[in-house]
């Protein structure tokens, strides 16, 4: 994986996912953070996921609303697909619910049972 991709210097990851990683990265030319999705192209082609792919990348370019992550840009290697991403900070989402709903969180157990529980 490479440390850098175009004017992104990539770091820590911050999380991960069947088909990709998301890892900080810093925009060399502004010193602004980003968050970046690196999808393997090759998971993609194996599990014939590139529509949907495609139709995820289409409909973040359109929606532009300050509670939606917003698109930065996309780029691509012969290896990876690259989606910058707006950074939220603030941890899981999940994590937030289970606060305000009164759990009780000590790990990804509140995450876990909040997806068991609504999706």
């Amino acid at each position: 994986m490479p440390k850098r991709v175009e004017k992104y210097q990539l770091a820590k990851t911050l999380g991960r996912g069947t088909f990709s990683k998301v890892k900080y990265a810093v925009d060399t030319t502004t010193n602004v953070a980003y968050a970046i999705k690196i999808v393997d192209r090759r998971m993609i082609r194996k599990e014939n996921m590139e529509a949907q792919l495609k139709r995820e990348i289409a409909i973040m370019k359109i929606l532009k609303h300050r509670n939606i992550v917003q698109l930065r840009e996309v780029l691509q290697s012969s290896k990876h697909i690259y989606i910058v991403l707006e950074l939220i900070t603030g941890g899981e989402l999940f994590d937030r619910i289970g606060e305000y709903l009164g759990f009780v969180s000590n790990s990804n157990s509140t995450s876990k049972t909040l997806r068991r529980k609504c999706c």
